[in-house]
């Protein structure tokens, strides 16, 4: 699952759908309720963290918590890193 899906997940959407179903959620909160009712079909989630609307981390933050999704991967992209 992409959240949200802008430009800097699409060039992994178009390489992650040759080989995998990829659900896409336009926030946080939907990505989240989209895992709550699709937790066996979803193997990873990757949030673009550029087009994050809530705290960047807030997401994360929900899936280590919850014990059904914490063993599901979390891969987050941005393309402004810390210095």
């Amino acid at each position: 699952m992409v959240v949200p899906p802008g430009a800097l997940a699409s060039e992994f959407i178009e390489k992650l759908s040759n080989a995998f179903t990829v659900l896409t959620a336009g926030s946080e909160e939907e990505g989240f309720q989209m895992l709550i009712q699709s937790t066996a079909d979803i193997t990873a989630l990757l949030l673009d963290l550029n087009l994050a609307r809530q705290s960047n981390y807030s997401l994360v933050e929900k899936v280590n918590m919850d014990k059904l999704f914490s063993s599901i991967p979390v891969i987050a992209l941005s393309p402004n890193l810390p210095k």
